[in-house]
């Protein structure tokens, strides 16, 4: 037999499963370490000693980049979120101690988008900063409180930082410039920010960046502006191309570019190209008062730091300007501009006002710059700006010149006419010594407006910024019926400034002032304008005097005449309506029939004429020997009216309103003075008044005396009246009255309330003869015979309450003697009733 070898087997290998168990060993250890290893540095990073350290650390790094002193109050993040926060950020610059510092923000808030750090680049989601001051100082040298960078000069290059930065949206809320003082608050909202900064180092330049795709700015309480802005600039180490700027605003798109060569000694050019919304100039550098336009440019400029010149073309569309009341808006300029360092001028200026009319000028500033290009640490120089403008204007309206100045109310003053004329315009140092000389024509449109007066005429004024006053050499208007010449000064602006001016005006139709009347808020029952005043005029009237206090508050003073007018009263009347009518028993009394009250109507009374020293004003209505006459009727006035003080800003004429006037009436028609105190009753005489009133109108005090010659009372003729009046509250008190009638005589006592026309006598009366009475003798069985009555009696003439005893003697009716009567009567309503 042979024998065969046997095959002993290899050691056996590891198994794979136990290989990859002791890889993930390894692995796990790894991953547990760079956990705890990355949970040791989150948090000691969010540690307040670290944080602090950081804080410290960026202050330094803001110290050196820009040389100011910096405080930050905290600095924290939230790596989960990638979010940073500082609070109380201030740059300390070249200001003094105690002045506001050059640079301050309350909060600033970032979150990061990305965070790459392979290469130098930051993308952030957001940027917010809330309240940030800007204060720039500027100094009569010309040199500012901005701090310089704390850079060495050794001669070698910096090292460069490539970055770029990225952010969706961008927030500044709150924000104020101070230049010199001056507050400017603004905010400022982008998206989509990008701005990218690289380094050429063949030539030693960075070149920068700037993209905003919805660039929001806002000043104070103005609405927004939403605006597209694009920047590519070339800066060197002594140099500065700005190439492109693109301004884009709607559809107004403004093109720039900007060169600067030698910083010590700057040697520039500018030039720029296209439209730019006012709006967005005004949100970021603003001039009071500019509220909107769009202004179409095309500069060129080129300079040093002491010399240069600007030359070009300058169009603006829709401009508006608001200022207190002065308030332009719709205009379109044109105009070629020329500035050097000394002077600054606007030739062939055109502009067009979008109501009607125009305006050609020419303006020149010299020393326009004052001292601002004088050379470092030298004074500047001692110039004093000198302004002119000589100006052509041609067809503005009166409403658009109040349509400019004027609160609306008064815009519209009912007056047709178109200026025309020249205006010089000059003014040395700043706009407060600016004045104004203007020549002006003034004639109706070709087609006046119905409702409008046709008013022509010339004015020759001097306007002074320096007192907001219009000096009138001369202004004379006529209108078809009016002719006024006034002189003096008349304030402007502000609107309360005071006036004082010299009228002199006559007219015969009072209906040409409907609307200023109305302007100035003449009103009265539920009327305006003319229709408020008390007054028709048939003749003429005439005022010479002075104008004082200010447009919306005169105070007109002087001698006024009229001849030929009517004085319209009201006259409160009542008429009777019967109760409807009701299913009552045979005996049952008539319904007695109710006074309702009417509406209140006017009764006209004419006078031949009106002359008097009088005074009109928010405050007083005086008048000063005023006479009126009618035929054989002469009143003599003299007395004024205080409008009462409601609060420290409002007073009105009511019923609280103190009053101290003296009347004296002389052959006075008995039933037109009635209506003056507001009665319509049947009585004639031929009245003599004197009578002096004080105090307030709800509250009189005074009183006078009372003398009625001849006339009929209710049918009946009397002889006299005579009585003494006393004035105490509302009432007007009658007491000594004594009439007399064909020998008989009534004595009494009595009062009238002014406003609730309520009345109470007391009255006897003896010797009358029945047979002279109109009642009685003409009755159907002629009374005759002697009476005696006594009587009292109160209510009011709608409503009466009378109670009388009368006692006759020697009565006779008809042809048939009766002896004596005794009476006695009383009232129920209207209804007269006999016991």
């Amino acid at each position: 037999m042979s024998t065969q070898p046997v095959n002993v087997p290899a050691a056996p290998l590891p198994p794979p499963r136990r290989n990859r168990r002791i890889w993930l060993r390894v692995f796990a250890v790894v991953i547990v370490m760079l956990l705890l290893i990355a949970g040791g540095i989150v948090w000691y990073a969010s540690t307040p000693q670290f944080q602090d350290i950081v804080r410290k650390k960026l202050i330094a790094t803001l110290e050196t980049a820009t040389g100011g002193r910096v405080e930050l109050s905290a600095f924290r993040w939230s790596l989960r979120n990638l979010a940073f926060e500082a609070d109380g950020l201030t740059i300390h610059g070249l200001e003094a101690a105690g002045e506001v510092p050059y640079a301050h923000v309350d909060r600033i808030y970032v979150r990061v988008k990305i965070l790459s750090f392979i290469r130098p680049k930051i993308d952030l989601n957001y940027l917010e900063a809330d309240h940030p001051v800007l204060h720039l100082i500027i100094y009569p040298d010309g040199s500012t409180n901005q701090p310089r960078p704390k850079t060495e000069s050794t001669g070698k290059s910096v090292k460069d930082t490539i970055f770029d930065l990225k952010v969706g949206r961008t927030e500044i809320n709150n924000g104020v410039a101070l230049i010199n003082q001056q507050a400017i608050p603004f905010n400022l909202a982008a998206n989509d920010v990008g701005i990218v900064v690289s380094y050429a180092a063949p030539r030693d330049h960075y070149l920068a960046t700037l993209h905003a795709a919805d660039f929001t700015a806002q000043r104070g309480k103005k609405s927004p502006v939403r605006s597209k802005l694009d920047v590519a600039a070339d800066i060197g180490r002594n140099t500065l191309n700005v190439s492109q700027l693109q301004l884009q605003t709607g559809p107004s798109l403004l093109k720039a570019t900007f060169n600067v060569q030698d910083f010590a000694d700057p040697h520039w050019e500018m030039t720029a190209q296209g439209k730019v919304d006012v709006r967005e100039v005004m949100a970021l550098a603003p001039v009071e008062g500019v509220d909107r336009g769009v202004a179409d440019l095309d500069l060129k400029g080129q300079g040093t730091r002491t010399q240069f010149t600007l030359d070009g073309r300058a169009k603006v569309a829709g401009a508006a300007y608001h200022v207190d009341t002065v308030h332009i808006a719709g205009v379109d300029v044109d105009t070629a501009l020329h500035a050097t360092e000394q002077d600054l001028v606007l030739s062939g200026i055109r502009t067009r006002i979008g109501s009607g009319g125009t305006v050609d000028a020419e303006m020149r500033v010299a020393h326009w710059l004052g001292g601002a290009l004088a050379q470092p640490g030298q004074p500047p120089a001692t110039t004093v700006r000198q302004g002119t403008i000589r100006a052509k204007f041609r067809g503005i309206t009166l409403r658009t010149v109040m349509t400019f100045v004027a609160p609306p109310q008064y815009r519209d003053l009912g007056f047709d006419t178109v200026a025309s004329g020249d205006s010089n315009v000059d003014w040395t140092g700043d706009a407060s010594d600016l004045t104004a000389k203007a020549t002006v024509t003034l004639v109706p449109s070709a087609h006046t407006p119905e409702g409008q007066v046709p008013l022509s005429g010339m004015v020759d004024a001097t306007y002074f910024q320096r007192n907001g006053s219009v000096q009138i050499r001369r202004l004379q208007a006529q209108t078809p019926a009016t002719q006024i010449d006034v002189s003096g000064g008349l304030g402007v602006y502000p609107i309360s400034r005071p006036s004082t001016l010299r009228a002199n005006v006559q007219t015969t139709n009072l209906g040409e002032f409907d609307r200023t009347l109305a302007a100035l808020g003449v009103a009265s029952r539920g009327k305006k304008g003319v229709q408020a005043l008390p007054l028709r005029l048939q003749g003429q009237a005439q005022f010479q005097g002075t104008v004082s206090g200010t447009i919306p508050n005169p105070d007109v003073k002087g001698h006024l005449t009229a001849t030929n007018f009517d004085l319209l009263l009201p006259v409160e009347t009542v008429e009777t309506k019967e109760q409807p009518a009701a299913v009552e028993p045979a005996s049952a009394p008539a319904q007695a029939q109710t006074p309702v009250p009417a509406p209140i109507t006017e009764k006209t009374i004419h006078w031949d004429s009106f002359e008097a020293d009088a005074e009109y004003s928010s405050q007083l209505i005086a008048l000063r020997q005023a006479t009126l006459t009618h035929g054989k009727t002469t009143v003599h006035i003299s007395g004024q009216l205080q409008a009462h003080r409601i609060s420290a800003r409002r007073s009105a004429f009511d019923d609280a309103s103190s009053i101290d006037a003296d009347v004296k009436v002389q052959d006075a028609a008995l039933d037109e003075v009635l209506a003056i105190a507001g009665q319509n009753l049947p009585v004639t005489g031929t009245v003599n008044l004197n009578a002096h009133a004080g105090g307030a109108l709800n509250n009189l005090n005074g009183g006078g005396h009372l003398s009625i010659q001849g006339g009929e009372a209710y049918g009946e003729h009397y002889r006299s009246l005579n009585a003494d009046l006393k004035f105490a509250g509302e009432e007007v008190g009658v007491s000594k009255l004594v009439l007399l009638q064909n020998g008989g005589q009534v004595t009494g006592n009595g009062g009238l309330g002014i406003r609730t026309k309520q009345f109470h006598f007391q009255a006897e009366g003896k010797g009358f003869d029945l047979s002279h009475t109109e009642h009685f003798k003409n009755a159907k069985y002629p009374l005759t015979g002697q009476l005696v009555f006594s009587a009292d009696g109160s209510g009011t003439l709608q409503s009466p309450a009378i109670h009388a005893n009368a006692h006759f003697t020697k009565i006779t009716v008809g042809k048939e003697a009766n002896g004596a009567v005794d009476v006695e009567a009383h009232t129920d309503r209207q209804n007269l009733m006999f016991n």
